[in-house]
């Protein structure tokens, strides 16, 4: 009706979405309003097959994951929701010395999930290009992941997965 009200802000993250509610301060179960901010993902990379990047471009894809292969999405591992180039199959990032130290390696994590860096096989020198190479590696290693486990290669087959989500395997097994 337009009047104001005293409310309670309430923020729900329910996974790939995200609940902004505002709750009447006095009458616990009236509801004012509810805002659902789904989170799409998009990753700039060249798609699944080409294999020389002078071949082709690089496309936008958003939310590239098959929810039958990879049902908590790539960027989940059914705890936590990541903005960076993690999740239950696999870590993507920056690691030019080798070392064993994955959980402080540097890892592309935009604003709004957007994956998306310049690259062209003329850029020079490399590091100019990380974000765009590691983005490409976190998409290749997922959509191998995916294909692999439509062919069989499922959690009982020892698929790499953090979270197999009582489906049997090992689990703690993603690719890094």
């Amino acid at each position: 009706d337009g009047s104001l009200a005293l409310t309670w802000r309430v923020e729900t993250d329910i996974g790939d979405n995200w609940l902004l509610s505002y709750m009447d301060a006095k009458e616990s179960s009236k509801v004012h309003n509810v805002v659902d901010y789904v989170a799409h993902a998009t990753f700039q990379v060249y798609k699944w097959g080409l294999a020389d990047p002078t071949e082709g471009k690089r496309d936008i894809l958003t939310n590239p994951w098959n929810l039958k292969t990879s049902p908590l999405t790539w960027l989940a591992d059914g705890k936590t929701n990541f903005t960076a180039t993690r999740g239950n199959n696999a870590i993507a990032q920056y690691n030019p010395d080798g070392g064993n130290d994955y959980e402080n390696n540097y890892r592309p994590s935009p604003k709004n999930l957007k994956f998306e860096y310049p690259y062209s096989p003329d850029m020079n020198p490399p590091k100019t290009y990380i974000d765009a190479s590691v983005t490409q590696l976190f998409y290749t290693s997922n959509v191998c992941h995916d294909l692999y486990y439509m062919l069989g290669f499922n959690e009982k087959a020892g698929n790499f997965q953090v979270n197999n989500r009582g489906q049997g395997g090992k689990g703690n097994d993603y690719v890094i």
